[in-house]
């Protein structure tokens, strides 16, 4: 079995800001639900890591809180660019957060 270290907890609000500084580092947010023929959504938690900014901005793993974000990520992780539409859904529902536009420098 692949070990791993959750470094903590993950709700939309804190998915929404590490996505935005992801992006605007210059780097591609990947959401991985399964690595090493582990399945993460399953055990409610959510490997992030972002591409091309990865000192910049670390990744980790972490422990879904949210349910309803669960429910999102394991709807759209599978797409190709699920991170397009997870930022949208997240822009749309996380009220009270400080969302930004994706800056036009950004690259898909």
């Amino acid at each position: 079995m692949l070990m791993t270290r959750v470094h903590g907890t993950m709700d939309r609000y804190k998915l929404l800001e590490w996505m935005e500084r992801c992006i605007n580092a210059g780097g591609i947010p990947q959401l991985v639900e399964e690595y090493g023929g582990r399945n993460f959504l399953a055990e409610d938690m959510i490997l992030v890591r972002c591409w091309g900014a990865g000192k910049e901005v670390p990744g980790g793993l972490f422990k879904i809180s949210d349910p309803e974000l669960l429910e999102v990520l394991k709807r759209y992780t599978p797409l190709k660019s699920a991170y397009k539409y997870v930022l949208n859904w997240l822009k749309e529902h996380a009220a009270g957060a400080t969302a930004t536009a994706i800056p036009a420098t950004a690259t898909y």
